[in-house]
């Protein structure tokens, strides 16, 4: 769109004039004057750029006009909704609630104890379990310890884990217990029936190797399916 055709369309939706244009800007009327004008057929006219543009498109309310424009984030879309507990939300049938949950091994039975700490449930959308193939009662949000697997988490990053998905897949990152030690690793499968526990943070974390004959020291808590942090 021509400056001179955004500019008359803007000041006309914003209910302004040229005076007070100039008037915002303290420039001269007849400044304002030739920026509504066409430009000549030879050149591209008179054309406001750099902050004197962006103060036109504060003073009219339209910043469709900028440099780089079209490729920003809509007002509308992205935006975060703070809360601080579940009755400021609108109702949505389509919401989930999961628990936050920390972890830890029970020695005496071999079974996974889940405790749940004094954390805040988060709320997720049905479409967000549909698209990534996961019950939402096989849900658990955990959250990292340490450096291992930097940069795909931090320290104290959330992530999610499917508990149903606990056959291992070639290079996916698990939950597991290895020797009661609670880990977060990427998984990959070794001829025989062993596996390599990969750490991304691989300059400070070597792999290890866990063959066959010592898989039962090795229990997967689920696939992670989400991370956030």
């Amino acid at each position: 769109m021509k400056f001179h055709t955004w500019l008359a369309g803007a000041l006309a939706r914003a209910g302004k004039n040229q005076t007070e244009l100039a008037e915002y800007l303290e420039v001269t009327p007849q400044a304002v004057s030739l920026w509504l004008q066409p430009p000549p057929p030879e050149g591209k006219g008179t054309v406001p750029r750099g902050r004197r543009l962006v103060a036109i498109a504060e003073f009219v309310g339209d910043r469709t006009i900028l440099p780089g424009y079209a490729s920003s984030i809509p007002s509308d879309q992205g935006n975060v909704l703070p809360w601080s507990s579940r009755d400021e939300l609108p109702d949505d049938p389509e919401r989930v609630w999961i628990d936050r949950y920390d972890y830890h091994f029970s020695a005496g039975d071999g079974l996974i104890q889940w405790e749940v700490r004094e954390k805040n449930a988060l709320p997720f959308n049905r479409a967000f379990f549909n698209a990534k193939g996961v019950k939402p009662e096989n849900a658990k949000l955990l959250v990292s310890r340490g450096d291992s697997m930097e940069p795909y988490l931090f320290d104290k990053d959330m992530f999610m884990i499917d508990s149903s998905d606990q056959r291992v897949r070639d290079g996916e990152i698990y939950a597991i217990f290895y020797e009661d030690e609670p880990l977060v690793k990427q998984v990959f499968k070794l001829p025989g029936g062993g596996i390599t526990l990969h750490s991304y943070n691989e300059r400070k974390y070597r792999d290890r190797e866990i063959t066959a004959d010592k898989m039962h020291y090795v229990k997967i808590v689920g696939r992670v399916v989400y991370r956030s942090g």
